[in-house]
Formats: structure tokens, C-alpha cells, sequence
């Protein structure tokens, strides 16, 4: 039965994590999100595999508790060789906590190396299957494109959204073929409360 206070939420899920690498959002501001290649197994067989991403403001406590040196940094108990431009963007961070910096590029690979460093920062077991349960729900719910794009604010008429749609609808199917009626339905109302 699912539950969340055991390990694999009892029903012996893991999560496989791959290097992190950093992506800039499309659209008006640009943000960098560090992704990693995830994939969510059940006993010992994949389920499904997708990027899963964080936003700069997760990395916002390595870069403030990162101890400051000339171009290594000592972070969580590991040290970290950052470039110049790095380290530049690094201690103008811990200067100005609310910095967005010109350069997403530069802000991603710090926050990459940073990843690297502090495990902490690294996606939990349920991180991803929240969000891929909350991502599932168009398969779910049975719901149409036209319901789903409507109420996610997506435009029918864009294959990009669309391809977001198919893609979820992927992942609710796999979720559902990987857990009983109850164990789903008791992970779903686990992942809306979160």
C-alpha cells in the first residue's frame, strides 16, 4: 500500500539521478534551471525517465554558505574550483541575495557546480513523483488536450503544447501501470497535499 513515511513510499520505488546540466528558460526572463535526468523505478524496473529541474533560488543557500576563497569555494564539506567569472557572480550573489544576473549562462554553471557540490540540492524520491503525479493528471482525469490546454492557459492551436500534453499524458500512463487503483489514488491525494 502506498505510504509515505516508508521507504519507496512501501512499494519499493527509487530514483536514479544523473549529472546535473543547466537550461535557460524560454520567454521574457530567462532563468536558468538546473535539470537532471531522472528515472523513477519500481522495484528495480523503470517506470519512466524525464529531466527534472530547480530554479536558481534552490541554490540560493549553497551559494550563501559557501566558504569564500581566492577561486575555490568550500562548499558543504567539498571545495569547488569556480572561474573567475564564476567566482565573481558567486560573491556578487552572497553580496546582493536577490541578484538576477545578466549573464544566465554564467548563473547556471555556478548553480551547476554548486549542484555538484551540495547533495542537499539534489531532487528527492518525493520531489519527482509529486511532481510527476500532479504532471500524470491529464491521463488521470481522461482529460481532452482542449480541457487540459484550457485550464493550464495553453493555446490549442500550438504543437508545443501539445507535446507538453503528450508528454504528460505519457507519464500519468506509466504512473498508473506501475501501482494499483487504491495505491495511485492514495498517491494522489498524498502529492495534492504537498
Amino acid at each position: 500500500m502506498f505510504d509515505p513515511t516508508k521507504d519507496g513510499f512501501g512499494l519499493g520505488f527509487s530514483l536514479t539521478i544523473g549529472e546535473p546540466y543547466y537550461e535557460i528558460t524560454e520567454g521574457e526572463h530567462k532563468i536558468p534551471f538546473v535539470r537532471w535526468p531522472v528515472t523513477l523505478e519500481k522495484a528495480g524496473r523503470k517506470v519512466c525517465e524525464v529531466k527534472y529541474g530547480k530554479g536558481v533560488g534552490h541554490f540560493h543557500k549553497a551559494a550563501m554558505s559557501a566558504r569564500k576563497g581566492w577561486t575555490e569555494h568550500k562548499v558543504a564539506g567539498r571545495y569547488v574550483r569556480l572561474s573567475p567569472d564564476e567566482n565573481f557572480v558567486l560573491l556578487a550573489w552572497q553580496d546582493r541575495p536577490q541578484a538576477n544576473f545578466l549573464d544566465k549562462r554564467l548563473w547556471g554553471s555556478l548553480c551547476v557546480k554548486l549542484a555538484k557540490a551540495d547533495k542537499s540540492t539534489h531532487p528527492t524520491l518525493a520531489e519527482v513523483l509529486g511532481s510527476l503525479i500532479m504532471d500524470g493528471s491529464a491521463d488521470f482525469n481522461a482529460q481532452s488536450f482542449e480541457d487540459w490546454a484550457s485550464e493550464y492557459g495553453y493555446d490549442t492551436d500550438s504543437r508545443k503544447a501539445e507535446g507538453i500534453y503528450n508528454e504528460c499524458v505519457r507519464i500519468g500512463r506509466a504512473l498508473r501501470q506501475s501501482m494499483s487503483a487504491d495505491e495511485l489514488q492514495a498517491a494522489i491525494e498524498w502529492a495534492q497535499q504537498q
